[in-house]
């Protein structure tokens, strides 16, 4: 922190991001000093339990963890996130959000299946037939790229969500798209001639695979962005990693699960 109490600027703190004023967004003190007896008179939840400390005096460690947070809430009427976000929800028409929330889940979609030709083009890293590759590899990169967009959003511009349900459309809507288009390509260029047993696999359990590891990474999504908006504060983007490796190892399981039932059981895939 520099002698002024203020964060230096790094390229993925978005320096062109300013206040009315010219000011930029993360220009304000982490501690904002000489406030001691102010009372936390808005909610405002512990950055270490996530506890609400509102009633609390800003010097008051947190009455659950016992922890002392550093960022409080801004003082009144000063340039802080908390007036650029407001600035900026009164500027963003509500109709904004619906298309958000398709833009992201038809990127999203498109994201997942760029990295999905990539991995299993016969040049590509899932074209080598290895298994820790579809066990790892794809898991990691489509779980994170169907969620890529939605969660730039949140982090970036939270603003432009109006409701939480469109969070949940934005991610699991790329999802959707992403095993649709897959399933077309397995069964039209992948796969020589598919079984009639394979096609209902790829769209019921696949499609439903997809689906349920997204719905949890957008659960934790939608709960970073309630909180950034409900406290007027900057997204933890950071807290939606345990959701994502969550979603990551179901992949991965079910994922090895099949390649250990194909060289089990091959005729279960003919």
């Amino acid at each position: 922190m520099s002698d002024e109490g203020v964060r230096p600027h790094s390229p993925r703190q978005h320096p062109s991001k300013t206040y009315s004023s010219g000011q930029n967004i993360f220009d304000e003190p982490d501690i904002f000093p000489g406030r001691a007896g102010q009372i936390v008179d808005s909610d405002w939840s512990c950055e270490h339990c996530g506890a609400n400390l509102r009633g609390l005096p800003l010097e008051t460690p947190c009455r659950e963890c016992g922890k002392r947070n550093w960022y409080r809430p801004p003082p009144a009427d000063s340039n802080s996130y908390q007036s650029w976000l407001t600035e900026r929800i009164a500027e963003t028409q509500i109709g904004t959000g619906v298309a958000t929330a398709i833009g992201c889940a038809i990127a999203g979609g498109l994201f997942a299946v760029a990295s999905s030709l990539l991995g299993t083009s016969p040049g590509g890293f899932m074209g080598t037939n290895l298994p820790l590759l579809a066990i790892v590899f794809g898991p990691i990169v489509e779980e994170t790229l169907k969620v890529a967009a939605a969660s730039y959003v949140v982090e970036v511009k939270p603003y432009l969500f109006k409701r939480r349900s469109q969070i949940y459309f934005a991610a699991i809507g790329a999802a959707v798209v992403f095993a649709a288009l897959e399933n077309i390509l397995y069964i039209f260029v992948y796969l020589n001639n598919p079984s009639e047993k394979i096609i209902l696999l790829r769209w019921t359990v696949c499609v439903a695979l997809h689906v349920g590891c997204t719905s949890i990474v957008a659960i934790g999504l939608a709960n970073i962005w309630m909180r950034a908006m409900g406290e007027f504060r900057q997204p933890r983007i950071n807290d939606l990693f345990p959701a994502l490796v969550t979603a990551i190892v179901i992949h991965g399981t079910y994922n090895a699960g099949m390649i250990g039932l194909e060289r089990l059981y091959p005729w279960i895939f003919k």
